[in-house]
Protein backbone atom coordinates (compact mmCIF):
# COMPACT_ATOMS: atom_id res chain seq x y z
CA UNK A 1 0.00 0.00 0.00
CA UNK A 2 1.64 3.25 -1.06
CA UNK A 3 1.14 6.16 0.48
CA UNK A 4 1.46 10.27 -0.84
CA UNK A 5 3.76 11.15 1.80
CA UNK A 6 4.87 9.56 5.39
CA UNK A 7 3.05 11.79 8.49
CA UNK A 8 5.27 14.42 8.69
CA UNK A 9 6.84 16.37 11.64
CA UNK A 10 7.30 14.77 15.16
CA UNK A 11 4.24 14.36 17.26
CA UNK A 12 4.56 15.52 20.47
CA UNK A 13 4.79 12.73 23.63
CA UNK A 14 2.31 12.21 26.39
CA UNK A 15 2.60 15.60 27.67
CA UNK A 16 0.63 17.18 24.68
CA UNK A 17 -1.54 14.09 24.59
CA UNK A 18 -2.66 15.12 28.26
CA UNK A 19 -3.12 18.67 27.14
CA UNK A 20 -5.05 17.73 23.86
CA UNK A 21 -7.66 16.04 26.33
CA UNK A 22 -8.02 19.13 28.23
CA UNK A 23 -7.19 22.02 25.87
CA UNK A 24 -8.80 23.08 22.75
CA UNK A 25 -7.74 21.92 19.77
CA UNK A 26 -7.64 23.99 16.41
CA UNK A 27 -7.36 22.42 12.52
CA UNK A 28 -5.24 23.82 10.17
CA UNK A 29 -1.94 23.86 9.03
CA UNK A 30 1.23 23.91 11.67
CA UNK A 31 2.18 27.30 10.83
CA UNK A 32 5.26 27.84 12.73
CA UNK A 33 6.73 24.44 11.43
CA UNK A 34 5.41 25.31 7.91
CA UNK A 35 7.05 28.54 7.95
CA UNK A 36 10.48 26.48 8.74
CA UNK A 37 10.51 23.77 6.86
CA UNK A 38 9.21 26.08 3.55
CA UNK A 39 12.61 28.20 4.55
CA UNK A 40 14.37 24.97 4.38
CA UNK A 41 12.74 24.17 1.41
CA UNK A 42 14.06 27.26 -0.38
CA UNK A 43 17.70 27.07 0.71
CA UNK A 44 17.76 23.40 -1.77
CA UNK A 45 17.39 23.20 -5.17
CA UNK A 46 14.19 23.24 -7.10
CA UNK A 47 14.47 19.25 -7.82
CA UNK A 48 14.98 18.27 -4.39
CA UNK A 49 11.31 17.56 -3.41
CA UNK A 50 8.41 17.45 -5.73
CA UNK A 51 6.34 20.31 -6.13
CA UNK A 52 2.98 19.80 -4.43
CA UNK A 53 0.03 22.08 -5.36
CA UNK A 54 -2.48 22.24 -2.51
CA UNK A 55 -6.01 23.68 -2.54
CA UNK A 56 -8.74 24.08 0.72
CA UNK A 57 -11.81 22.90 1.49
CA UNK A 58 -12.93 24.11 4.88
CA UNK A 59 -10.61 22.26 7.33
CA UNK A 60 -9.33 19.56 4.72
CA UNK A 61 -6.50 20.26 2.12
CA UNK A 62 -5.96 18.89 -1.11
CA UNK A 63 -2.40 18.18 -1.48
CA UNK A 64 -1.82 16.94 -5.15
CA UNK A 65 2.24 15.48 -6.05
CA UNK A 66 3.57 14.43 -9.04
CA UNK A 67 2.16 10.92 -10.08
CA UNK A 68 5.36 9.41 -11.37
CA UNK A 69 6.98 9.87 -7.71
CA UNK A 70 4.40 8.89 -5.51
CA UNK A 71 1.73 7.03 -7.48
CA UNK A 72 -0.85 8.32 -6.26
CA UNK A 73 -1.82 11.87 -7.19
CA UNK A 74 -3.79 13.75 -4.61
CA UNK A 75 -4.53 13.04 -0.84
CA UNK A 76 -6.88 14.90 1.33
CA UNK A 77 -5.14 16.01 5.20
CA UNK A 78 -6.13 17.70 8.29
CA UNK A 79 -3.75 18.73 10.46
CA UNK A 80 -4.44 19.59 14.28
CA UNK A 81 -2.62 21.65 16.21
CA UNK A 82 -2.95 22.26 20.09
CA UNK A 83 -3.96 25.65 20.78
CA UNK A 84 -1.97 25.64 23.80
CA UNK A 85 1.32 24.06 23.03
CA UNK A 86 0.86 24.87 19.47
CA UNK A 87 2.20 21.19 18.80
CA UNK A 88 1.03 19.06 16.33
CA UNK A 89 -1.59 16.07 17.98
CA UNK A 90 -3.32 14.39 14.77
CA UNK A 91 -2.46 14.08 11.39
CA UNK A 92 -5.70 12.53 9.28
CA UNK A 93 -4.95 11.93 5.83
CA UNK A 94 -7.43 9.89 2.59
CA UNK A 95 -6.29 8.86 -0.40
CA UNK A 96 -8.43 7.78 -3.33
CA UNK A 97 -6.95 4.67 -5.10
CA UNK A 98 -8.64 4.39 -8.44
CA UNK A 99 -7.24 0.96 -10.11
CA UNK A 100 -8.48 -0.85 -6.80
CA UNK A 101 -11.24 1.56 -5.84
CA UNK A 102 -10.26 1.84 -2.35
CA UNK A 103 -9.89 4.82 0.07
CA UNK A 104 -6.44 4.57 2.16
CA UNK A 105 -6.57 5.86 5.78
CA UNK A 106 -3.95 7.29 7.42
CA UNK A 107 -3.68 9.07 10.76
CA UNK A 108 -0.98 9.88 12.87
CA UNK A 109 -1.11 9.93 16.71
CA UNK A 110 0.95 10.83 19.47
CA UNK A 111 3.31 8.70 21.73
CA UNK A 112 2.31 7.08 25.14
CA UNK A 113 -1.11 4.98 24.98
CA UNK A 114 -2.46 2.17 25.06
CA UNK A 115 -2.52 0.46 21.67
CA UNK A 116 -4.07 -2.76 22.03
CA UNK A 117 -7.94 -1.74 22.39
CA UNK A 118 -7.58 0.16 19.49
CA UNK A 119 -8.35 3.51 18.25
CA UNK A 120 -12.08 4.58 17.59
CA UNK A 121 -13.08 7.01 15.08
CA UNK A 122 -16.97 7.67 15.97
CA UNK A 123 -18.93 10.14 14.03
CA UNK A 124 -22.26 10.52 15.09
CA UNK A 125 -23.58 7.13 15.97
CA UNK A 126 -21.01 5.47 13.61
CA UNK A 127 -18.27 3.94 15.35
CA UNK A 128 -14.75 2.23 13.52
CA UNK A 129 -12.00 0.73 15.51
CA UNK A 130 -8.86 0.81 13.85
CA UNK A 131 -5.57 -0.88 14.69
CA UNK A 132 -1.90 1.05 15.51
CA UNK A 133 0.56 -0.28 12.71
CA UNK A 134 3.34 0.67 13.76
CA UNK A 135 5.08 3.76 16.34
CA UNK A 136 8.08 5.39 15.98
CA UNK A 137 9.96 8.21 17.86
CA UNK A 138 7.56 10.64 15.69
CA UNK A 139 4.49 9.13 16.64
CA UNK A 140 2.33 6.22 16.12
CA UNK A 141 0.47 5.75 12.86
CA UNK A 142 -3.03 4.38 11.35
CA UNK A 143 -2.54 2.56 8.13
CA UNK A 144 -4.93 1.03 5.79
CA UNK A 145 -8.22 0.78 3.95
CA UNK A 146 -11.02 3.04 5.31
CA UNK A 147 -14.37 0.84 4.45
CA UNK A 148 -17.16 2.86 2.34
CA UNK A 149 -19.12 2.79 5.34
CA UNK A 150 -16.62 5.16 7.16
CA UNK A 151 -16.16 7.40 4.17
CA UNK A 152 -19.93 8.17 3.79
CA UNK A 153 -20.03 8.47 7.54
CA UNK A 154 -17.54 11.45 7.01
CA UNK A 155 -18.71 13.02 3.85
CA UNK A 156 -22.41 13.34 5.85
CA UNK A 157 -20.75 14.08 9.44
CA UNK A 158 -19.65 17.54 10.75
CA UNK A 159 -17.38 16.29 13.30
CA UNK A 160 -15.21 13.20 14.33
CA UNK A 161 -14.08 12.35 17.36
CA UNK A 162 -10.70 9.98 17.94
CA UNK A 163 -10.89 7.84 21.17
CA UNK A 164 -7.81 5.95 22.85
CA UNK A 165 -6.86 5.29 26.17
CA UNK A 166 -4.54 6.57 27.97
CA UNK A 167 -3.92 4.15 30.94
CA UNK A 168 -6.90 1.60 31.80
CA UNK A 169 -8.56 4.45 33.74
CA UNK A 170 -7.95 7.51 31.35
CA UNK A 171 -9.78 7.60 28.12
CA UNK A 172 -8.72 10.39 25.69
CA UNK A 173 -10.58 12.03 22.57
CA UNK A 174 -9.25 14.15 19.59
CA UNK A 175 -12.05 15.64 18.06
CA UNK A 176 -11.56 16.85 14.11
CA UNK A 177 -14.00 18.61 11.81
CA UNK A 178 -15.35 17.62 8.73
CA UNK A 179 -16.12 20.77 7.55
CA UNK A 180 -15.10 20.70 3.69
CA UNK A 181 -14.68 16.72 3.20
CA UNK A 182 -17.35 16.33 1.13
CA UNK A 183 -15.92 18.69 -1.69
CA UNK A 184 -12.34 17.75 -0.76
CA UNK A 185 -13.08 14.23 -1.46
CA UNK A 186 -14.89 14.60 -4.48
CA UNK A 187 -11.94 16.89 -6.01
CA UNK A 188 -8.93 14.80 -4.87
CA UNK A 189 -11.73 11.23 -6.30
CA UNK A 190 -11.46 13.62 -9.77
CA UNK A 191 -7.92 13.99 -9.66
CA UNK A 192 -6.62 10.67 -9.38
CA UNK A 193 -9.18 9.43 -11.39
CA UNK A 194 -7.64 11.40 -14.51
Amino acid sequence: MTFLHRILPRLAAFAVIAVAATAPVQAGPDEKNAKKFEAAASDKSQTAAPKVDRVTFGEWELECFDPKVNGLQCQIVQKLVSKDTEQLVLVVSVAHEPNSNKNLLQMALPLNFMLKPGVEIAIGEAKTVVQVDRCSAQGCFVEGVAGDDLVDAMAKGSKADVKFLANAEKRLVIPFSLSGFTKAYSAMKSRNAG
